[in-house]
């Protein structure tokens, strides 16, 4: 209620607001201890670096979880929720989203939700769509709309309108050993895949605890959510990446452009809030 509070006042005093909002919901463990009250402890798997390579390994972490809206283009958080570690960080988006429409007061307008893989939940993105918020986030690989986009994609005689796209961009890199920076053209390819079948993707009161209650029918015809499908990416042997969106396609760099907002939370936001204020570590109460 405080941080509600506080970003009201800090977005009531910006001279600006854009008017149309792409925002960015994310989670990070904040690790105090088993010493706070009211923490609880949570496994997550981490990756770390060895003599022997790359290897998976689980951490416990004893703490909280923060989940917040960022806005990438004010650099500013729109609202935030708190919880203990082990707890699922999907149901924190209802409130964020109202939360972040009273911290506007209708300055403007959250358009777009950009979410990671984390809060895959076919009725929540419906709820979404329903709330007139474009959302978009990657598909995971299990998922039969995943491999459905990427066969349409590649695909030469779908039935289905596609928008395939390429552009090269220019960048410098560093050569071994202290070289000079030499330019490297790299090119990137995606399609836009209209109508892909999401069976979850439906409103809460249609699904079961084994998906959706109408999947047995002869007549059942599932939902579908549109696609962009990464098909080449220089430095990439095989592309496996989908996004899922329920806005148009027919530019699909647009949807990989506004996706690529979320990498900015982490550098901008996480990074930044911990290792500057220090919020894994606070301060002790003495002089």
């Amino acid at each position: 209620a405080f941080v509600h509070k506080v970003l009201c006042r800090v977005w009531a005093k910006l001279p600006t607001v854009p008017k149309r909002i792409l925002g960015v919901i994310d989670g990070s463990l904040i690790d105090i201890g088993p010493t706070a009250k009211g923490a609880k402890t949570t496994m997550r798997t981490k990756q770390v670096r060895t003599r022997e390579g790359v290897r998976t390994v689980d951490v416990a972490t004893t703490g909280f979880t923060m989940v917040w809206l960022w806005c990438p283009e004010t650099g500013l958080p729109l609202a935030v929720s708190f919880g203990t570690a082990e707890m699922d960080e999907r149901p924190f988006v209802a409130g964020l989203l109202a939360s972040a429409t009273l911290v506007l007061g209708g300055r403007g307008i959250l358009e777009t939700v950009v979410i990671d893989r984390g809060y895959m939940s076919g009725p929540g993105l419906w709820a979404l769509g329903a709330a007139g918020i474009r959302f978009i986030l990657p598909a995971r690989h299990d998922m039969a709309v995943y491999k459905e986009a990427r066969r349409t994609a590649r695909s030469l005689d779908s039935d289905r309108p596609l928008y395939p796209k390429s552009r090269t961009r220019e960048r410098q890199v560093r050569g071994e050993r202290g070289k000079a920076l030499r330019t490297v053209a790299e090119t990137t390819e995606v399609v836009g895949v209209e109508g892909c079948l999401f069976e979850t993707f439906a409103p809460e009161a249609e699904m079961g605890s084994k998906g959706h209650r109408d999947t047995y029918k002869k007549d059942f015809v599932p939902n579908t959510v549109n696609a962009v499908v990464l098909t080449r990416e220089d430095g990439r042997k095989d592309p496996d990446f989908v996004l899922l969106t329920n806005g148009p396609v027919h530019q699909p760099f647009v949807v990989f452009d506004d996706y690529d907002e979320r990498s900015r939370i982490e550098n901008q936001g996480h990074r930044e809030l911990k290792q500057s204020w220090f919020l894994e570590h606070p301060v002790q109460r003495t002089a």
